[in-house]
C-alpha cells in the first residue's frame, strides 16, 4: 500500500510484477492494441502514441469556441473500480481466444497484502501494470461510443438562424456611401453576433477524453446539459460498474472558464484572421478576413504558485508577498545533483506549457 498524491488522503495499493509477469503482460499489451488501436475514436487521447494531454487540450482550444456549457472532470476512481466482469465481458466481444482471454484474467486477479494478512481483488485493473493502461482504456471506449450516440440524438440543425440585427446593419453598411457612417456600421457589427445565439432549433455537443478525464460542451440550454450529466451517470453506473466524482464534475458557462488536464481553459473575445478564399469566378487566391472564436489554454499560474508552496520552493510573509525558499534537505548533495534536481522541475513545467504551441501571450 502507497500513499495517494499530494493532497489526497487514503493509501492505494501497489502492483509489483516479477520480470517473467511483465513480459506476458507487455505481450498482451501489443495484442489488445493491435485489435483496438483501429477501433478508438479520435475524441480519445489517453493511453496511445502521438496522442495526450496536448492533443486533447488542442481539440479544445480549437473546436470550442462557440460552446456556451461545459461539463468536466473525472471518473471517481477509475483505475480502481472496474469490475472484472465487466473488463472480460467487453473483452470477449472482440477476443474469441479463451487462451488469450485466461492470460488476462489471471493479470487482473491481484490480492493485497497487509501485514500477513491477504485481501483478494474483484474489481479494479492493477496499479502498476502494464497492461493496466490499455484495459481502462478498452473500458472507456464503451463511454465514448455511448457519448458518440448521445451526440447523434442530442444534436438538431445545422446553424444557427440569422440576427436580424447584425444583417440589417450589414446592409446598411453595404449601400451607404458616407464613410463616417460605414465606420460606426463596422463597430456596431464587431460588438454583435451574426447568429441568434439564443436559437433554440440548434444543439451542438462535443466532447474529449484523456484517461479517466473528460470534457463534454454543449451548445444547448443548461437544463439539457444536465439532463445530458444524468444519462452519462446512469451509463458509467448501470453499464460500466464506474461513478462519476461529484465534487471534481461541475457544469459551468464556458464564459466562467473552467480546468482541465492542468490547464485553465476560458473563453476569449473574437479575433480576425486572415483567410485565403478560392474563387470561382475568377479562378485565383482572394485575402478575405473573417472573425473566429478560439478558446485561450492558459497555465493555471496560482495552482503553480500553490504547488511550489506545498512542496517547499516558495513562502509569503505576513503581507502574502512570494519569496523563494531554500530548501535545506539538500544542503548534503553536491552542486551537480542540486542543480540537476531545480531544473528537472523546471524543464517539467515549461516543456508542458510550451509543447502546447496554443497558449496566447
Amino acid at each position: 500500500m502507497i500513499p495517494k498524491g499530494l493532497g489526497k488522503t487514503g493509501e492505494r495499493p501497489l502492483s509489483i510484477a516479477s520480470p517473467r509477469e511483465k513480459i506476458v503482460q507487455k505481450t498482451l499489451t501489443l495484442i489488445l492494441e493491435t485489435i483496438y488501436k483501429p477501433l478508438f475514436s479520435d475524441n480519445n487521447h489517453g493511453f496511445r502514441p502521438n496522442r495526450g494531454v496536448h492533443t486533447a487540450l488542442k481539440q479544445i482550444h480549437l473546436k470550442g469556441g462557440n460552446f456556451t456549457w461545459v461539463i468536466n472532470r473525472d471518473i471517481s476512481k477509475c483505475f480502481d473500480s472496474i469490475p472484472y466482469k465487466i473488463i472480460m465481458k467487453l473483452l470477449s466481444q472482440q477476443i474469441s481466444c479463451h487462451r488469450t482471454l485466461e492470460l488476462i484474467n489471471k493479470s487482473l486477479i491481484n490480492p493485497t497484502i497487509l501485514g500477513k494478512k491477504v485481501i483478494p481483488s474483484h474489481q479494479g485493473t492493477p496499479q502498476g501494470s502494464i497492461v493496466s493502461s490499455i484495459l481502462s482504456n478498452i473500458i472507456l471506449h464503451e463511454f465514448g461510443i455511448f457519448c458518440d450516440k448521445l451526440k447523434n440524438t442530442f444534436e438538431i440543425g445545422t446553424k444557427r438562424r440569422r440576427n436580424p440585427k447584425y444583417h440589417s446593419l450589414s446592409n446598411s453598411r453595404s449601400k451607404s456611401s458616407n464613410p463616417l457612417l460605414r465606420a460606426d456600421h463596422l463597430k456596431k457589427i464587431m460588438e454583435i453576433n451574426a447568429t441568434d445565439p439564443q436559437d433554440p432549433n440548434f444543439r451542438c455537443f462535443i466532447h474529449g477524453r484523456n484517461a479517466d478525464d473528460f470534457v463534454i460542451l454543449t451548445i444547448s440550454s443548461q437544463t439539457d446539459t444536465f439532463t445530458i450529466k444524468r444519462k452519462i451517470m446512469d451509463c458509467l453506473k448501470n453499464y460500466l460498474g464506474l461513478d462519476l466524482s461529484i465534487e471534481k464534475t461541475t457544469i459551468a458557462n464556458v464564459k466562467e472558464g473552467f480546468n482541465f488536464l492542468g490547464a485553465h481553459i476560458e473563453k476569449r473575445d473574437k479575433v480576425i484572421v486572415s483567410v485565403n478564399i478560392n474563387q470561382r469566378e475568377e479562378d485565383q487566391l482572394k485575402e478575405r478576413q473573417r472573425r473566429i472564436r478560439r478558446l485561450s489554454v492558459l497555465a493555471p499560474i496560482e495552482q503553480i504558485i500553490q504547488k511550489m508552496t506545498n512542496l517547499g520552493f516558495a513562502r509569503r510573509n505576513h503581507l502574502g508577498v512570494l519569496y523563494a525558499k531554500s530548501r535545506r534537505d539538500l544542503v548534503n548533495m553536491s552542486h551537480y545533483d542540486i542543480l540537476n534536481f531545480y531544473n528537472s522541475r523546471i524543464r517539467g513545467t515549461f516543456n508542458f506549457s510550451l509543447s502546447l504551441k496554443i497558449i496566447p501571450t
